[in-house]
C-alpha cells in the first residue's frame, strides 16, 4: 500500500519515501522526476563501495597506479584526504574491460 501526502501549492501527492525526488499527478498515473539522468550518473562511490557493489578488488595503491598510467579513472576530491570516483566513470571502465574480453571495441 503506498501512502501520499499532497504537497502544498503544488496540489501533488508525493510519496513520503520517495520525497522529493518523484511526483505523483493524482488520477493520471503520471510519475515526474527531477533528478534526471545526468544528475543520477554523477554520483560519487567511495573506496569501499568500489570493492562491495561494483568488483573492483585493488587496494588503495594499486588503483593509483592505475589512475597514474590512464588505465583507471581519476579520483575526484570530495574533501581535505577524501575523494571518491565518479560512478557512471567507474560503470564504464567495467563496460570497457568486459567488451576488451569479448575482444570488441569499447
Amino acid at each position: 500500500m503506498l501512502v501520499t501526502r499532497t504537497a502544498g501549492w503544488l496540489g501533488v501527492q508525493v510519496s513520503p519515501w520517495i520525497l522529493p525526488a518523484f511526483f505523483v499527478f493524482p488520477g493520471s498515473g503520471i510519475r515526474h522526476s527531477f533528478l534526471t539522468e545526468s544528475a543520477m550518473s554523477q554520483a560519487i562511490i567511495l573506496f569501499p563501495d568500489l570493492r562491495v557493489k561494483k568488483g573492483i578488488p585493488h587496494s588503495k595503491t594499486q588503483l593509483w597506479r592505475l589512475e597514474r598510467d590512464g588505465k583507471f579513472p581519476k579520483r575526484v576530491s570530495i574533501t581535505a584526504g577524501r575523494y571518491g570516483w565518479v560512478e557512471s566513470e567507474i560503470d564504464a571502465f567495467i563496460a570497457g574491460r568486459i567488451a576488451a574480453r569479448d575482444g570488441k571495441a569499447a
